[in-house]
């Protein structure tokens, strides 16, 4: 049986093992051909669905901390599981509907963000300073700034701010829907914006 190659499974050398899952013990091909048997991957109304086909997997996001403190050290581990489990949580509110949960099933298991902590490069790192090094980075992994897929077209950064509002957010997700409900948020980094240029690209040619 062939395996995925080294270019179909995504691995940081942040990680300390390289990821496995029992889904992925074949090669693409033979995994799609035996997802293609099941009903779930036929339907393309799905949110779930849509997404897997242009995941890298694992999937999930490249995070900067930006923020050193002896209070966010406290945290930090914390903060990062709310992230996860909000994301988590999403996953299951739009596959609820569906009595086969397969497909979300599988996007929860196979997330997993690329933490990138260094108090000496990063701690206050401006905005254009992080881009820079994600370009850098995204690079030195073998990866095109602006290929479609997760991490490859944005990063995360959390700084002071975006710690203290995740912090002050509710532990279970659920309860953080909701005009009373306090809002967690991170920054993120478009590497191919340019100083000008609008965000919204919405009916630009």
């Amino acid at each position: 049986m062939s395996q995925d190659s080294e270019e179909d499974l995504f691995h940081h050398p942040s990680w300390p093992e390289r990821w496995t899952h029992p889904e992925f013990v074949d090669s693409s091909d033979e995994r799609r051909a035996r997802w293609i048997q099941q009903g779930w991957y036929r339907d393309r109304n799905r949110i779930s669905v849509n997404f897997m086909s242009s995941l890298k997997w694992p999937w999930g996001f490249i995070i900067y901390r930006t923020v050193y403190t002896p209070e966010s050290d406290q945290v930090w581990s914390a903060c990062l599981d709310k992230i996860a489990e909000s994301v988590r949580w999403e996953i299951d509110i739009h596959g609820k509907e569906y009595t086969d949960q397969t497909p979300e099933r599988i996007l929860k298991e196979t997330f997993k963000n690329v933490i990138l902590e260094d108090r000496e490069r990063w701690d206050g790192a401006s905005v254009e300073q992080i881009r820079a090094d994600f370009i850098t980075h995204l690079e030195s992994i073998g990866s095109s700034v602006g290929e479609e897929y997760d991490r490859s077209t944005a990063c995360l950064f959390i700084d002071e701010a975006c710690l203290q509002s995740i912090r002050n957010t509710f532990d279970e997700p659920e309860n953080n829907r909701g005009s009373w409900a306090p809002r967690g948020f991170v920054g993120i980094i478009d590497p191919q914006y340019a100083e000008g240029q609008s965000y919204c690209n919405i009916g630009a040619s």
